[in-house]
Order: C-alpha cells, then structure tokens, then sequence
C-alpha cells in the first residue's frame, strides 16, 4: 500500500541488522533501507565500521564458548551427512569456524 506524501514520514526507519560473533568478541551494525519514489526497494545506506562491543539479547551469544574437539566436530559431520548434508569447503580454512 502506497503512503500518501501529503502525510507525515512515519516515525520509524526500515533497517537491517547485522550481527557478528565470534569467540570472545562480537559487534552490531545498523543499515539503513533506501527507498525510491515509488517505495521501492533501492539500495542499502552507507556503509560504516562495525560496533564491537558486547550483545545482548535473543540471537546474541549463541557460539559455544570452547572451540569443539575433533569427535565433536566428527561427530556433527556425521549428523549433518544422514541429514543429507553435503560438505563442501568455499576456499576457507573450516578450523576457524
């Protein structure tokens, strides 16, 4: 539904929310949405450094706080297998997950 211009901007901004974990440390970013005339989608805003610091609510901290061993790390790829996962590596080094 299109807002009529002659309205106030409503009191709200569009965002996305980019969340960062790791071991030890983790940072938050806010992005703005961009809209076009006619509300549509165009672009996200500027870019920014990211805010390290600590976070705090539901998706924040959800990384084990000790790396896992090798049986656990075994024994995660064989479950993620008889799912019919399949593993495959991007050209990054996996012992930094």
């Amino acid at each position: 539904m299109k807002r009529n211009r002659s309205q106030p901007e409503p009191e709200r901004k569009e965002m996305v929310a980019l969340l960062l974990e790791e071991r030890g440390a983790s940072a938050t970013r806010l992005i703005p949405i961009l809209r076009d005339s006619d509300e549509a989608f165009a672009g996200l805003g500027p870019d920014a450094p990211l805010d390290y610091g600590g976070s705090e609510g539901r998706f924040s901290q959800l990384m084990p706080r000790h790396k896992p061993s090798a049986d656990e790390c075994a024994k995660a790829k064989r479950v993620l297998f008889a799912l019919g996962m399949k593993m495959e590596n991007k050209g990054f080094d996996p012992t930094l997950n």
